[in-house]
């Protein structure tokens, strides 16, 4: 059964995206306004929040859609009051995000499982233990014996990568980046050489320029990255 990883978008669908920010801009700029308190600003907020809804439901990541839809929710909340006749407002927007933070744990319950990915064809469980998927700071290592199965997916904010074992590696191996959101450092020994792999790349990959040719090398396979991955040379 085909995982939903391999589900990708078409770089289409962040060009819209990218047009309708653009228009919103300019409206706001020649100041136009829409009525019930919606300004070009919040539609600006609902076009991105939107893509970030669709990309999770296309990606079957029903379990994480609450929160842009919590965002979007807060972000409409006083033209919704408005269309009401709710002069004294609505729900706390720290009450909203209280509730897509417990639907979202409870739901991510339920429905646990872990990631699988797409290696060269070849699909793999990822280890809950080294698939990154939090909010703040991680640090995983990698065995260079085994680099077939290293894969970071989900960051949401700052993990660092470590490979242990360096003298057992003997090349070929990979490390894979997908649906990374926020911060990676990716510590290479500095006598091997970095191939990367990437496709929908939209965020970005700074590997330092070197004059020297490593002794052996891994392939950075990077899908959907819309933060920046940094590889060090230690």
């Amino acid at each position: 059964m085909a995982s939903n990883q391999n589900r990708t978008f078409h770089p289409a669908f962040w060009g819209i995206v990218l047009i309708l920010a653009a228009v919103v801009l300019i409206l706001d700029g020649v100041g136009v306004g829409f009525g019930l308190g919606i300004t070009p600003w919040r539609i600006l907020a609902g076009v991105l929040l939107a893509a970030w809804l669709v990309y999770e439901i296309v990606k079957l990541n029903f379990t994480d859609v609450f929160f842009p839809l919590a965002f979007l929710f807060i972000a409409f909340k006083e033209p919704i009051a408005t269309a009401f006749g709710r002069e004294d407002g609505l729900i706390s927007s720290w009450v909203v995000l209280l509730a897509a933070l417990l639907l979202t744990i409870g739901f991510k319950e339920i429905f646990k499982r872990k990631p699988v990915v797409s290696v060269n064809g070849q699909e793999y469980t990822v280890p809950h233990d080294q698939s990154g998927g939090k909010i703040g700071r991680q640090t995983l290592y990698f065995d260079a014996a085994d680099l077939s199965r290293a894969v970071v997916s989900k960051n949401l904010g700052y993990v660092e990568v470590f490979i242990n074992n360096r003298e057992a590696y003997t090349g070929g191996g990979t490390i894979t980046v997908t649906e990374n959101l926020g911060m990676l450092d990716i510590h290479i020994p500095a006598d091997w050489d970095v191939v990367t792999q990437a496709s929908e790349n939209l965020g970005r990959v700074n590997i330092p320029p070197r004059n020297i040719s490593g002794s052996r090398s891994v392939t950075l396979v990077i899908t959907e990255n819309l933060g920046q991955i940094n590889v060090i040379f230690d």
